[in-house]
């Protein structure tokens, strides 16, 4: 029931004029190649207000002429806002890129060297600087089990156990 809620809102929040604030963070665990893929969705216009407020520099992620710079700012930025422990150790994300799609961005990362997961906690003030208002969803898939949370400003942590 609540997975389900979770697809439908990420759906909705993603097709609508936006009158909310909302990410989507969705974090697979690949056994066979020992890493976690992570792509996290954003608004263009919430994600750049972010990136602007944390970077105090121009900002457009859609343009070609500083597509190195707005990587910069991304990696940074997420790095920063976005948090990961696996079993008890602070993990570092590679940031891999990103891409924008019509109104909305994606953002890249890869965690290299996780053989299993048993306790992920996640730490996440991705746009809380910018939006009382801001909701952020987790899926979470660990050996073919799929679990989801939202945090809802000002809530920052959650934990998964598998």
């Amino acid at each position: 029931m609540v997975i389900t809620l979770f697809k439908w809102l990420s759906i909705v929040a993603f097709s609508l004029a936006h009158p909310f604030h909302v990410s989507v963070t969705e974090m697979n665990h690949n056994a066979k190649e020992q890493t976690i893929e992570i792509s996290c969705k954003f608004f263009v216009d919430d994600f750049e207000k972010g990136l602007l407020q944390f970077g105090k520099t121009k900002v457009d992620i859609q343009s070609d002429a500083i597509h190195e710079k707005m990587n910069q700012l991304i990696s940074a930025y997420i790095k920063k806002n976005f948090k990961l422990n696996i079993d008890g150790k602070d993990m570092d994300q590679q940031y891999l890129g990103f891409e924008v799609d019509k109104e909305s961005v994606f953002c890249y990362f890869q965690i290299d060297k996780i053989n299993s997961i048993k306790k992920l906690e996640i730490f996440s003030t991705i746009l809380y600087n910018e939006f009382d208002d801001q909701s952020n969803i987790f899926h979470v898939n660990v050996n073919e089990i799929r679990k989801s949370t939202k945090l809802d400003f000002p809530k920052t942590n959650t934990i998964f156990n598998f």
